[in-house]
């Protein structure tokens, strides 16, 4: 691996955020890589170019190709964990890759940003988080009662658009056969399953 560049932070040594998001996606697994990478670019905390030249520094070359296979995956516009790891299972099951917060309008106006959209199969996917229910920074004054109503309403604007929408919450990405059967049963056709040592030659 590369020595990790140190960075000072209220007067404490620490790896450097770079550092820190090579080390994951090197020996802790293309998921945790995946979703240290994706919240550091949405938050704007460091680039692709910065990761990237810690990733030539990188001695081993296994150890290169998995840090790359993350660096290549990463989407600063996933904005959550769930969302994230969403879409690494998504790829792992060999379902097309979704675009990310698709903006959909109709005669009244802006509906809303959705999480993914398949435009192939006119699917949207939604992760339900349930922070959004529960937490006053996403409730923004409202009762949970109140933001499932506005769930319901723009949900059905979108169903009148001829779109179609599905769901899914943590428990089922702890069980990936959940969302799996979720998205088929949706209509989204899966093709070859990609392991995440193949992103690569996948996406090249």
């Amino acid at each position: 691996m590369v020595e990790p560049s140190v960075v000072h932070i209220s007067g404490l040594r620490v790896t450097s955020l770079e550092s820190t998001v090579v080390a994951l996606a090197a020996g802790s697994g293309f998921s945790a890589g995946v979703l240290a990478l994706d919240d550091a670019l949405r938050r704007g905390m460091t680039d692709l170019g910065k990761v990237s030249e810690l990733v030539q520094m990188t001695r081993s070359a296994a150890a290169r190709t998995r840090v790359s296979a993350v660096l290549d995956f990463a989407r600063g516009d996933a904005e959550s964990p769930g969302e994230s790891l969403s879409r690494v299972q998504m790829m792992v099951m060999g379902f097309p890759a979704p675009e990310l917060q698709r903006v959909f309008t109709d005669p009244r106006g802006v509906i809303g940003r959705v999480d993914f959209y398949w435009p192939q199969a006119r699917l949207i996917g939604e992760f339900d988080g349930l922070v959004k229910y529960s937490k006053p920074e996403f409730l923004n004054g409202r009762t949970p009662s109140e933001v499932v109503v506005e769930e319901k309403r723009r949900e059905d604007r979108l169903r009148a658009l001829g779109l179609r929408v599905v769901r899914w919450t943590w428990e089922d990405l702890r069980n990936p056969a959940l969302l799996r059967d979720l998205l088929a049963s949706a209509g989204l056709v899966a093709g070859r399953p990609v392991m995440p040592g193949r992103v690569l030659r996948a996406q090249g």
